[in-house]
């Protein structure tokens, strides 16, 4: 199912959407980049790319199918902070 509006965007859609073959995955690109852009916590590794950005978040929804219902934003969020913390200096 191709995103609707952010808002009652839920991860049910996001795991569906980074995982189809066809524009849904570009919404899934464009969401997760929007979203990644306004982390300050999450430092992820020179040179991954979007795919593995994206291949790291749908396994993360995979495997927390309990979470799915929770908003979007707040899930790619908690993912990638629990997968790329920033180290304190």
């Amino acid at each position: 199912m191709l995103g609707g509006p952010a808002e009652g965007y839920d991860g049910n859609s996001l795991f569906e959407d980074c995982r189809a073959t066809d524009t849904a995955m570009g919404f899934c690109y464009g969401y997760v980049a929007g979203v990644v852009d306004m982390l300050y916590t999450v430092c992820l590794p020179d040179g991954m790319t979007r795919q593995q950005v994206i291949d790291v978040l749908t396994l993360w929804l995979r495997d927390h199918p309990e979470k799915r219902h929770l908003p979007a934003s707040s899930l790619v969020a908690g993912a990638l902070k629990e997968k790329f913390p920033c180290s304190a200096h």
